[in-house]
């Protein structure tokens, strides 16, 4: 039996669905909507069971193996955070799962209606997408920039003894 937040959630999405004009935008069983912006970004909107909370996040970037760049990218991250101003209030988060940086926003149900809602996700998406790539951006230069700093191997020639 869905519970009165599930409706109203389900209701929500129905409606963003309808302004996107994505047919059939719903819940799954285990309660999230995922939906593709631009052909590069997945984002996913949860409820979980039994909660008062709706929670938005998308994948920002997979977090890098080498520990210095990995360092430097949660720094570039925080800065880029501060005091919320790209983010339109959400916050940047490791999913420890994934091994990536999400972008999520959490608010209670009871603070939105469909205006609301629409209002949120317009503000979150479009900031998500400029900050993904943004961040893209920076790591193909620091890649790059790795990548150039790093010495030539040397070419040895083998010459087979006959």
């Amino acid at each position: 039996m869905a519970t009165h937040y599930r409706l109203t959630v389900e209701n929500l999405i129905s409606e963003l669905g309808s302004a996107l004009g994505i047919s059939h935008l719903a819940l799954s069983d285990h309660g999230v909507c995922t939906f593709r912006y631009q052909d590069s970004l997945d984002i996913s909107i949860e409820h979980p069971e039994h909660s008062n909370q709706i929670f938005m996040y998308c994948p920002i970037v997979d977090l890098p193996q080498d520990e210095s760049l990995r360092g430097r990218l949660c720094e570039r991250l925080l800065i880029m955070h501060f005091m919320g101003l790209r983010t339109s209030g959400a916050t940047f988060a490791i999913h420890q799962d994934q091994n990536s940086v999400i972008l999520n926003l959490a608010f209670p149900i009871e603070m939105v209606d469909a205006t609301r809602f629409n209002a949120i996700v317009s503000h979150f998406v479009p900031a998500a997408a400029d900050l993904k790539a943004d961040v893209d951006q920076w790591l193909a230069e620091e890649l790059l920039t790795i990548a150039e700093d790093e010495p030539a191997m040397p070419i040895s020639h083998h010459h087979r003894q006959a």
